[in-house]
């Protein structure tokens, strides 16, 4: 399970913990509508580059009452390569990774994935996760008229 306490408050996908962190991805907030919980499981763990956390203030909306974290994604501009793992364990578990990242002038490209393969340590109980992340971008550093 992931979670993230700061002061007293959590950011859990476990409804009853007691939430009170305003989660946000690239600026757009992701805790759930009722409860306030957080579907970590949706965020590719590989694409996360810089998490920042802050004061509590009314700014970041309703239930920030710990404050807020903010979860900056990469994208083609800041990380440019290829990257790929594989890992493997008992009970028949495998998973891996990949992230690329690309700039060509003006527009950047990124994409990372995940999956997992888990067959459970018990009878029927496998488990199956994929993730995927895109970012396609585009900058202009030309001076603007008005």
């Amino acid at each position: 399970m992931q979670e993230i306490q700061y002061r007293g408050f959590t950011a859990s996908s476990l409804q009853g913990r007691p939430q009170g962190l305003a989660v946000y991805m690239n600026g757009i907030r992701i805790n759930e509508a009722f409860g306030d919980t957080v579907n970590w499981d949706l965020i590719p763990t590989n694409a996360s580059s810089a998490p920042t956390s802050g004061r509590t203030t009314p700014v970041f909306g309703l239930n920030a009452l710990g404050g807020a974290v903010s979860l900056q994604l990469k994208n083609g501009f800041i990380y440019h390569g290829f990257e790929a793992d594989a890992l493997g364990g008992s009970f028949g578990r495998i998973s891996g990774g990949l992230q690329y990242g690309a700039q060509k002038g003006d527009v950047a490209v990124y994409v990372a994935g995940q999956g997992l393969r888990d067959d459970g340590w018990r009878d029927k109980s496998p488990t199956d996760i994929g993730r995927l992340y895109l970012d396609l971008g585009w900058r202009n550093d030309a001076p603007r008229c008005i």
